[in-house]
């Protein structure tokens, strides 16, 4: 993206391009945001969190972290293995 700043399709078109390079399929990509411009890409994935976010946010997301750090989102996925 070379510093372009993205809007919400912007973001999702990101996301979804992506996901298609390297054959992940949305149910396990993992995407975070905190306002209204993330909505779109939170809800197009499985694994979405808000850090801080604001009600349009949250109310799309699946976990909303307020209270511990962003890095909280992370422990999610302490156990897991990723596919290669």
């Amino acid at each position: 993206m070379n510093g372009t700043i993205l809007d919400a399709s912007g973001k999702l078109a990101c996301v979804l391009a992506t996901a298609r390079e390297k054959g992940i399929d949305l149910q396990n990509v993992a995407t975070m945001g905190d306002g209204s411009n993330d909505v779109k890409m939170l809800e197009a994935c499985a694994w979405s969190a808000t850090y801080k976010g604001k009600a349009p946010a949250k109310a799309s997301a699946k976990f909303a972290f307020d209270h511990i750090g962003w890095e909280g989102y992370l422990n999610l996925f302490a156990n897991t293995t990723a596919a290669r």
